[in-house]
């Protein structure tokens, strides 16, 4: 992977309209962005197309880009990651059938010991609910219809698990 500062430059040269820049952006971040969309979308051939958009909107929005608001690998992901949100929402699904062995398989899987002792003190059912929204990008009306409870109550439970989470992390930062 590029340093943040190549990748800023090559944001800044396609945002004048440099191909070149744009192509030598792709072949320093794709295999990071297609894991992110591939991880979102759980299909190789969606995540392909996703991935494609994310470039198509990273021309697009390339002005936009101000190093001193952020990284520019952190631009590109959040980028990559709000294409693919938008892939899965917008295809159909059984929003009824989501077997509890995937949640409980989540946890298993995940990389950070500090994350998973985060969740960890939140109850459930707000824990599966920050759950199903961060990895799989559920909105709140697609939350409750997940776990069979009104739109406002899934908004009261991540309301309260998110400065838990936040806490939390602060307190593995120290």
């Amino acid at each position: 992977m590029a340093g943040d500062d190549v990748l800023a430059g090559l944001i800044a040269r396609a945002a004048t309209g440099d191909e070149a820049a744009l192509r030598s952006l792709y072949e320093r971040s794709a295999g990071r962005m297609f894991a992110i969309c591939l991880r979102i979308v759980r299909d190789p051939a969606a995540a392909e197309t996703v991935l494609a958009q994310a470039y198509a909107a990273i021309w697009e929005r390339a002005r936009g880009f101000d190093p001193a608001h952020g990284s520019a690998l952190a631009w590109m992901i959040a980028i990559a990651r709000q294409q693919a949100i938008e892939a899965v929402r917008s295809r159909p699904r059984d929003l009824g059938i989501l077997p509890d062995a995937v949640i409980d398989n989540l946890e298993g899987r995940m990389e950070l010991a500090g994350l998973r002792r985060c969740l960890a003190d939140i109850e459930e059912p707000a824990r599966r609910a920050v759950l199903l929204a961060y990895r799989d990008g559920l909105s709140y009306d697609e939350l409750g219809a997940v776990l069979g409870v009104p739109a406002d109550t899934v908004k009261t439970w991540v309301s309260r698990a998110l400065p838990a989470l936040r806490q939390n992390l602060d307190d593995d930062d120290e």
